[in-house]
Parts: C-alpha cells; structure tokens; sequence
C-alpha cells in the first residue's frame, strides 16, 4: 500500500496531547508526518517536553508534497487550523479533523470551514457534529489519551483513600477539586468567589483550586495570584499544582469543571459528583464555542450537574455535602453518579490512535 505525507495541525494544549499517540500511530504504519502548531497555543509547548518537531504555522507552507491534513481541532487557537484547512482547498488535498473535546470543530472563528471528514469522541458529540455540519461525513473514534486512564474510572473509594494518604487530606474533610477555564481571568474569579466561602455545617470544606496554565498569558503569575485569591475564602484551600491530575482527582468528594474542561468527563467517568459551572454569560459564550444551545455535551448526556450562577453552585455543594454525611446515602450516589456516565464509557475503549489512522487511510488515493 503506498504511504502517505501528512501534516498534522495542532493548536491548543489538548491537541499535542491527543495528537502524539495519533502520530505515533501514523509513522508507525510508514507515513510521514509533518507537525505544524498555532503559535497562539499551548500544545507546542507539549511537544517541545516530548523534544518533538515541529515548525510554526506562520513560517510553514505547503511548499513541500503532502497528500492530506490532519486538523487537530482547538477551541481558541484556530489561525492554523483556519490556514491550512484553506490550503487544503487551494491544494485539492483532503482536509480530515479531529475534535477531541465537542464544539472545539464548530467554533464561531472556523464554523465557515468545511473539512471532508470530521472524527469526534463519542456518539454524542457526533450528535452535535450533525446538526452542525449535516453533510461533512461523520466517524466516532474515541479519545487517544483517556485509553490509559481506564483504571481510574468507576467508584473510587479505594482510590480515594490512596489519594488522600499521598496528599494529607483528612479522611473527614470534604475535597472540593475546582478546574477553571483559561479564557479570562474575571471569570475564574466570579467562580472562586462563590467556592472560596462555602459554609457546608458540619463538614469541614477543603478546596483544590486547579488553574488553567494559558492564563498566565495576562501576566506571569496569574496562576499564583488567583490561587492565593482563592486561600483568602473560609475554606482551606490547596493547589496540588504539581501533582499529577488523576491524584487530585482521586482525593476529590465532588469536582467542579468550568465548561469546556475535559476532566469533567473524568469526574462523570470516575463515580465522582461533577459539577459544570455555567457562569457568568454562558449561553453566548458556549454557542459561540459550537455548543447548540449552549449546552455542553456532558449536560446534555446526562452525565453532570449544571451550575448557573454563584448561589446555584453554593446550593448543589450543600445538599451534595449533607448526602456525603450519610454513608450509606453517599455510596448510592456514587454508584449513581457513574452509571450516569454511560454515555462516556466509549472514550476508554482501546484502539482510538488506530481507528483515527484507519480513517486518514481511507484517503489513499485523494479525493
């Protein structure tokens, strides 16, 4: 069979994490593959870790032979994915994307491109892809990189007292793991104002404010700061910044994910209460961001909490902190809590980099 020359587009952190195994995969099978990155985002950032090539999207052409683009789709850095997409038109070449987080295809800056074929994580994203776009070819391939988190879902009790134990949290304290956004810096405010001063009766709150790295973008040490803003609450806050995602995960009682962060999926995944936090301006926020009625895929399956405003958030925390004091009552809503994750469970499947190839494959011969 003959080999292709790919160049794979990444933009946003997600797709350099999602993208290596894809193509690793790729040259695996004999192609080529040629990575261009969005200097606006923080995937190239991961690839330079990994010490991987890569060139820039403003100083690459299509000046060499390729024979297809692979677009890894981002939800804010899309000039590349915009770009090359164009080439791929001007070129007669096939344009292929991959969305590994629903709505990151269909943003408001690139909802006028029209790739060939559109690869999504699950059927509910598919769902949303065809509403979209109902005449771009649609295949469900999973997500590469929650392939090798498999053992962490389902209820995590015994998990949670390992995690607890590594980070020194009291088996009695009620963790609050918070992962914010990284699109603006009042709005992780607004949302650590209403987690920072919680009073839950009995239960002792401990919070774990996780930052979005692409903040510090509006400064070095914006991070830092909004850290420490959230450790002026009445809540004793940790930041766990540097220990690893599914640790911190483990040790929470409930998760709160801004929408549009991938961990709530975990969360759903994981048995553990999620909460998605929906504030402030939403509706025009996550429409913008290709979410049909601003409504993010995880809400919409089922498989998460909503929060709509501040008090809203302070509401489900009590309630979710007065069932967590009975324990009977709390491991039956653990137990609810992950079968409601059904409609996730497909992202753990193995084989997701080999389903994507196989899709590029099927351009073989061009369009």
């Amino acid at each position: 069979m003959s080999k292709l020359a790919i160049v794979v587009v990444g933009g946003d952190a997600a797709t350099a994490a999602e993208g290596i195994p894809i193509v690793d995969e790729l040259r695996k099978r004999g192609h080529s593959v040629r990575w261009i990155m969005d200097q606006e985002g923080e995937g190239r950032k991961i690839l330079e870790k990994r010490q991987l090539e890569y060139e820039l999207y403003d100083d690459a052409t299509p000046r060499d032979k390729f024979d297809l683009i692979l677009v890894l789709t981002s939800a804010t850095a899309v000039r590349a994915q915009h770009v090359w997409t164009c080439y791929g038109r001007v070129c007669a070449k096939p344009v292929v994307w991959y969305e590994d987080f629903p709505g990151t295809a269909h943003v408001e800056a690139v909802r006028s491109l029209q790739p060939d074929t559109l690869m999504v994580i699950n059927e509910a994203a598919a769902d949303i892809a065809r509403q979209i776009r109902p005449l771009v070819p649609i295949h469900v391939v999973g997500k590469p990189s929650f392939e090798s988190r498999a053992d962490m879902t389902g209820p995590v009790t015994s998990l949670r007292m390992q995690a607890r134990g590594t980070l020194g949290v009291d088996e009695h304290d009620f963790v609050v793991v918070y992962w914010s956004g990284g699109e603006t810096i009042e709005r992780v405010e607004k949302q650590l104002a209403a987690l920072r001063d919680v009073r839950l009766g009995m239960a002792r709150m401990v919070l774990a404010p996780r930052i979005h790295p692409k903040l510090d973008r509006w400064g070095a040490g914006t991070q830092a700061r909004l850290i420490e803003y959230a450790r002026t609450g009445k809540a004793e806050t940790f930041s766990w910044h540097s220990t690893e995602a599914d640790t911190v995960n483990a040790a929470a009682d409930v998760m709160v994910c801004d929408a549009g962060c991938t961990e709530a999926m975990m969360g759903a995944l994981m048995g553990i209460p999620t909460i998605i936090t929906r504030f402030p301006d939403d509706y025009a926020r996550l429409t913008a961001r290709g979410l049909p009625g601003g409504v993010p895929m995880v809400v919409t399956c089922g498989a998460v909490l909503s929060a709509e405003s501040g008090p809203q958030l302070v509401y489900l925390l009590s309630i979710l902190a007065g069932i967590w004091q009975e324990y009977d009552s709390w491991e039956k809503l653990l137990t609810q809590c992950f079968l409601q994750s059904r409609p996730l469970v497909s992202l753990l499947e193995p084989g997701a980099a080999v389903r994507i190839a196989k899709v590029v494959e099927g351009y073989r011969g061009g369009l």
